[in-house]
């Protein structure tokens, strides 16, 4: 938490680092699905990609994989036995378009405005001992600010909710300063 905590107070003094290079989005995700699948197996969670473009941006490869690293660990987090995770990455002109989908408890209708605010947890009794701090979506949403994109979650019509990330492919991100 310590370590989040100091990472917000980078982003708010707009004091970060961004160590871009052009990354295969794919990869990416192919890697944190490779990460993620013997837990989600762990708890019988249907966890699969259903499309996955080939799509190369300019990001910074450790802040991509915390943004990817939060996601996917709430997904399985929340969503109970028997249920499903699925990601998607979709080129479009010009974004990148990368999405966590479960079919877990979801997301209350008016929670959702607030899901990305500092400490902001969903009603704890729905979570129980695994709430975290309300820290990591937030990180999300910050981190996919700084690379010029934006982060949105809905819910899901039948069950579950959806977290799109989308990331610019030929915008220079936010600037940064240095330490």
């Amino acid at each position: 938490m310590v370590n989040d905590l100091f990472l917000i107070s980078r982003f708010d003094a707009k004091k970060y680092e961004l160590n871009l290079s052009r990354i295969n989005l794919a990869d990416l995700l192919g890697e944190m699905y490779d990460f993620f699948l013997p837990i989600a197996q762990e708890k019988n969670i249907h966890f699969v990609i259903e499309r996955c473009d080939t799509v190369f941006a300019s990001v910074d490869r450790h802040k991509i994989l915390q943004l990817l690293s939060n996601l996917m660990d709430n997904a399985v987090k929340f969503t109970p036995e028997n249920q499903s995770i699925t990601l998607f990455l979709i080129q479009h002109s010009h974004e990148a378009e990368l999405k966590v989908s479960d079919s877990g408890m979801g997301i209350p209708e008016n929670d959702l405005e607030n899901i990305f605010k500092r400490f902001y947890q969903v009603d704890p009794s729905r979570s129980g001992d695994d709430r975290g701090a309300g820290l990591g979506l937030h990180i999300c949403k910050r981190i996919a600010e700084v690379h010029g994109g934006s982060i949105a979650a809905t819910r899901n019509k039948t069950k579950g909710a959806t977290f799109t990330v989308r990331l610019p492919l030929n915008q220079k991100p936010q600037c940064q300063n240095d330490f």
